[in-house]
């Protein structure tokens, strides 16, 4: 999707950038050139002045201006002089404005040409520009006194202006010069700007840009789920419907932190370490939700996060879905693995001839498999933890492991504020890691016994093994996420267990059960009263 328009936004923003530097170099050199005329002339003028001050004081002019024949002695002087400072002329006249020296020796004799000396010869000190003999000229006048102290004329120093014009042009050539590499360097560099405000950009176009931004606030806003993003400071920078509605709020709460509104967010471990917090259980005033906080990267370096969130109650209502279709496949296909099992003993026994045997060994299976299940149908009354210990007890069976669920074991029913879904993930990640500690023994030596006791005060979970058992300095570790005693991915249900532990309020300990291995136990009271689910 690329700009259709004549300029792009490089090609805008450098006819700009051009426009702006050509009007302020412009001015700049208008004014500079401006400057630099009228103080070189103003120069010249001095020059012409100071040198005119100087002559009027020597002393063959002092001497011999207003005398007859006096040029004789002031035209060599002043053309010395004249040579000497490069003025184009130096001229000495009397009172009565007749040359006494002059750069063309013919026109000694004559009345000085100009007009501009009657000031002069009033005994002032100026300068001047006039047409003269040569041409227009920049004039220092100068009145001369003899040592009487009386006027005897004056001294008129001039520069042409075509010489004093070609020296100006050549300063402000270098000026010009200036100006124009300064124009080519700003533009090349304002290219290089504009290429990295375009690489910034991601080589897009504004119009681009405006258009996926409304693709993706059309995304976000349709989402169902919740998202928050935030800012580096960790403000809240955007909301969506989704949010809004989970929160319960609105817009206001743009530009407030992240951590007053969902609190333990975890947003200074994504902010200053760039690691993401995934599917953590939050704590709101209305309810409990489940967030995921990741953090947005600009290369490498952490510029924000965007919070994503369920309402747990929705997240639990489809687990709890999944859970049972779980549970029930699994103790179907343990049953049906185990039948498959059972039908090669019996049809070996037929073969072999042994009907007594054979007609033995059905009826204790099934007078086995029928007493677990009448007692888990008498015991149990929660379908979802029944499910769950007729599937685990098929799979002991697989394991060939004994599994024993104690017989003062009874659960009528769950408070509603407990989660049907928490207490099988207890049970289920307790008897599996019961089940990896019995493996290693002997096939006579597996057992694992479980109790699980409801009263009106709470319920208590023990699942005891007889396995190697926990040391008493690993009885705390093993509750951290990712610790295992093995070598391998494992680590995280023991972890689970505990936290799920902790958000029912209850308390896991660890000990050394009777049958020699370790001994899980769980308590968990009731909740009196339980808000926000």
């Amino acid at each position: 999707m690329r700009s259709h328009k004549l300029l792009t936004l490089q090609g805008q923003v450098l006819s700009l950038i051009l426009a702006v530097l050509l009007l302020a170099f412009g001015l700049a050199g208008i004014i500079v050139s401006t400057s630099v005329k009228n103080d070189l002339q103003e120069m010249v003028g001095l020059q012409a002045l100071n040198l005119a001050r100087t002559v009027a004081r020597h002393d063959v002019v002092r001497q011999y201006l207003g005398k007859p024949s006096g040029h004789i002695f002031i035209q060599p002087v002043m053309e010395d002089i004249r040579r000497a400072t490069g003025a184009q002329f130096i001229v000495a006249f009397d009172n009565m404005g007749i040359r006494y020296s002059h750069p063309v020796p013919e026109r000694i004799g004559q009345h000085v040409v100009g007009g501009d000396e009657r000031a002069a010869l009033e005994g002032k000190e100026y300068i001047s520009v006039a047409q003269g003999t040569l041409g227009t000229s920049f004039r220092g006048f100068a009145p001369v006194y003899d040592y009487t102290g009386r006027q005897v004329g004056a001294i008129l120093v001039g520069f042409l202006a075509r010489d004093v014009n070609h020296q100006i042009g050549k300063v402000l050539k270098q000026v010009y010069l200036t100006l124009i590499i300064g124009i080519f360097a700003s533009i090349l560099g304002s290219y290089f700007v504009v290429r990295r405000i375009k690489a910034i950009m991601f080589n897009m176009e504004p119009e681009e840009i405006a258009t996926l931004l409304k693709e993706r606030e059309a995304i976000l806003t349709s989402l169902h789920e919740g998202l928050i993003a935030v800012n580096k400071q960790g403000r809240i920078t955007f909301i969506n419907e989704g949010a809004s509605r989970i929160l319960r709020c609105g817009t206001e709460i743009v530009g407030r932190s992240l951590e007053e509104v969902i609190p333990n967010a975890n947003l200074q471990t994504v902010l200053k370490r760039g690691l993401s917090a995934l599917n953590q259980e939050q704590l709101t005033e209305f309810g409990v939700i489940v967030s995921n906080v990741v953090p947005i990267k600009v290369k490498d370096e952490v510029v924000g996060a965007v919070a994503s969130f369920r309402d747990r109650t929705e997240v639990k209502r489809m687990a709890e879905e999944l859970s049972r279709v779980r549970l029930y496949v699994e103790a179907l296909r343990t049953q049906a693995h185990e039948f498959r099992n059972r039908l090669h003993t019996i049809a070996g026994l037929l073969q072999l001839g042994d009907y007594e045997k054979a007609l033995e060994y059905i009826i204790h299976v099934a007078e086995t498999q029928q007493d677990m299940l009448s007692f888990l149908n008498r015991r149990i009354k929660v379908e979802t933890l029944a499910a769950l210990l007729l599937g685990k007890n098929g799979r002991a069976q697989e394991l060939g492991i004994k599994f024993v669920v104690l017989p003062n074991s009874r659960v009528d029913s769950l408070p509603p504020e407990i989660d049907e879904e928490d207490i099988c993930t207890i049970i289920a990640n307790l008897i599996e890691n019961a089940f990896e500690a019995v493996l290693p023994l002997p096939a006579e030596r597996r057992r694992i016994e479980v109790l699980i006791e409801s009263s009106p005060a709470g319920l208590e979970i023990i699942v005891a093994d007889s396995g190697p058992g926990v040391p008493q300095s690993l009885r705390q570790e093993i509750f951290k996420y990712g610790f295992s005693t093995q070598n391998d991915n494992r680590g995280i249900g023991l972890a689970l267990v505990d936290r799920l532990v902790k958000s029912l309020g209850g308390t896991i300990e660890v000990g050394r059960s009777l049958l020699g291995g370790a001994l899980f136990s769980v308590r968990i009271s009731w909740p009196e009263r339980r808000t926000g689910r």
